[in-house]
């Protein structure tokens, strides 16, 4: 997700492997600042007087926190912002506010055409949502993970330690193993994502034979198969 440089438009290898044009550094962000421009006006006029709803999410990659904004009508969605905030350390709803207020200034967005927000469920957002008087509809998956969470609450232990076998499965020489066996790869829960913790234990259950095949160090390691089909 970091800035990467432009300059490999002018390389020889690059050259060599493509039938475009040719065009400098300079003339390649020249045209995309200009397409920004382009799309940004189309989307002002389809958003034009129409009630509009906000679907916000934020994560951070490699140290870096980003903000994705998408404008939701009754028939469309268009990605409106992907940016990281002014100042990076602070991550609270005010910064997403004034975030927010640029996103309606640049598609020229009244704030009574904005209906609601989509959103998780996470302290910040419920912030963004009474200060703005804007309501906040929240994310019927996250939900559902924490409906899921507190089902499979009892067996967490057995869940942890089938994360554990994925995370020792995944190293490059176990890795390695899997492939001569012609085996599925590890697959791991994530805890915010209620739909890993089947694809974890199903890939468990899909990949336990050829995985115990192709080493017996593995063995140990593994959660009693009876407790798992019971």
């Amino acid at each position: 997700m970091e800035n990467r440089k432009l300059s490999m438009c002018g390389k020889v290898k690059t050259r060599k492997y493509t039938r475009l044009n040719r065009v400098s550094t300079k003339t390649l962000k020249k045209s995309m600042f200009g397409l920004e421009s382009v799309v940004q006006g189309r989307i002002k006029l389809l958003l034009r007087g129409k009630k509009v709803g906000s679907a916000i999410d934020a994560w951070s990659e490699d140290g870096t926190h980003f903000v994705a904004v998408i404008g939701v009508t009754e028939t469309d969605k268009y990605l409106l912002c992907f940016s990281t905030l002014t100042d990076e350390s602070d991550k609270g709803s005010d910064a997403i506010i004034e975030l927010l207020d640029d996103v309606l200034d640049t598609y020229e967005i009244h704030a009574s055409q904005l209906c609601f927000y989509v959103c998780d469920h996470a302290s910040v957002n419920v912030a963004i949502a009474n200060k703005t008087l804007v309501p906040m509809i929240g994310c019927a998956s996250h939900r559902f993970n924490l409906a899921i969470q507190a089902l499979m609450r009892e067996e967490d232990d057995i869940l942890d330690k089938v994360h554990a076998l994925m995370v020792k499965l995944n190293t490059i020489k176990n890795r390695h193993h899997l492939r001569e066996a012609d085996a599925l790869m590890p697959a791991y829960r994530n805890t915010t994502r209620w739909s890993s913790t089947f694809s974890m234990i199903d890939r468990y259950f899909a990949s336990i034979r050829s995985w115990t095949a192709s080493t017996t160090n593995w063995r140990t390691s593994f959660p009693p198969r009876e407790r798992m089909s019971g």
